[in-house]
């Protein structure tokens, strides 16, 4: 069984290619557009890793992956931050808070592809 991977991020767009990419590679996709909705499906839906957008409409991604480390106590949750925001002080703080990878917009599906599977100890091969 692949792993399911939970995309948060408020732009339609950007949701569709992503679940789109990892869905072709096997990867089960559930979606949500805001931080509180992410922390919810986190707790029902178990994901193996989440692709979290930084800036998100309620919460942003950086205090979402707070939450996940700290109040969900999910240390083995693999959080990959993908954002248009691309100061290294926005990367710091993401990796801070416990992203295990920090990729900017746009990024290469490739890239995305490779880092998600890397994050979860897949062989691409």
């Amino acid at each position: 069984m692949m792993a399911k991977v939970l995309i948060v991020d408020d732009d339609a767009n950007s949701v569709a290619l992503l679940a789109y990419t990892l869905g072709l590679q096997g990867f089960e996709v559930a979606q949500a557009e805001d931080g509180g909705s992410a922390l919810a499906l986190i707790e029902q839906e178990a994901p193996d890793l989440v692709v979290l957008d930084v800036m998100l409409p309620d919460l942003s991604g950086v205090e979402v992956c707070r939450r996940i480390r700290d109040e969900l106590q999910l240390p083995n949750l693999k959080v990959i931050m993908l954002s248009a925001k691309a100061d290294l002080i926005d990367q710091d703080r993401g990796l801070e808070a416990g992203a295990d990878a920090y990729l900017t917009k746009p990024a290469e599906p490739d890239l995305v592809i490779r880092t998600v599977q890397e994050a979860l100890a897949i062989d691409p091969h």
